[in-house]
């Protein structure tokens, strides 16, 4: 089985005549198989690189200094290696992950009323480009993800801005993967 490749860069530009095949594209993709890939998602290559190159060099900075980024209570942050214990697992996944989020400041209504997953994320003082490659790479993928969702709201023929006022404060997370060698051979 492939999964079905949407294009969907018609509706980053908002052309209607693109916009209208990339929908019906969602539309038949998520009826058929309930996934799909995207391509034409506008999040520029330098900007992937980026923050593919700063997750690099800080998973590679020694553990003591990770551990000063651990997840906070807005699960924002780093997680070691065994954190991540899937639903239904009995064995963690071997990998360690760092997640951000929409940032939100203290005072933000939503962090106030103490709604999960919402707040700050947790960066490192210490290596700032991280924040910079991320938070843009994050950034990039909500505009993305904006696209998507009108795409979505054509495919089901309501109003195309459906979404726009329920995307406000996504909860999008972004989060980068390291996956160490290993010799051992899995159980």
């Amino acid at each position: 089985m492939e999964l079905p490749v949407v294009d969907i860069t018609g509706l980053l530009q908002r052309d209607a005549e693109a916009s209208t095949r990339a929908a019906a594209a969602i539309r038949d993709a998520y009826i058929e198989y309930g996934f799909l890939y995207v391509s034409g998602h506008g999040v520029p290559q330098p900007t992937i690189d980026a923050a593919g190159a700063s997750a690099m060099r800080f998973f590679r900075l020694p553990e003591v200094e990770m551990r000063q980024v651990s997840a906070n209570i807005a699960n924002r942050g780093w997680h070691a290696l065994g954190d991540a214990l899937m639903y239904g697992a009995e064995k963690p996944d071997y990998k360690e992950f760092y997640q951000v989020g929409l940032e939100l400041p203290s005072d933000d209504p939503d962090v106030l009323a103490g709604q999960p997953l919402r707040g700050a994320n947790n960066w490192p003082r210490f290596m700032p480009e991280l924040q910079r490659d991320m938070y843009a790479y994050f950034e990039a993928v909500a505009v993305c993800g904006q696209a998507l969702l009108h795409g979505v709201a054509l495919s089901l023929d309501i109003d195309p801005d459906f979404f726009v006022d329920k995307y406000f404060k996504p909860l999008q997370r972004t989060q980068t993967f390291y996956y160490p060698p290993t010799t051992r051979v899995p159980e």
